[in-house]
C-alpha cells in the first residue's frame, strides 16, 4: 500500500514538472509573439 501511494506521488510530481515547464514555454513563445508584435507595429 505505501509502495502505491509513493507511486502516485511521483506521478503527481512529475505531472508538476510537465505542466511547468509547458507553462513556461508558453509564457516565452507569448512574449517572443508579443515582441514580434510590437516589431511589425513599429
Amino acid at each position: 500500500m505505501p509502495n502505491q501511494q509513493l507511486k502516485k506521488e511521483m506521478v503527481e510530481r512529475g505531472k508538476g514538472k510537465i505542466a511547468k515547464l509547458i507553462g513556461r514555454i508558453a509564457i516565452y513563445n507569448d512574449s517572443k509573439k508579443a515582441d514580434l508584435c510590437i516589431v511589425l507595429i513599429r
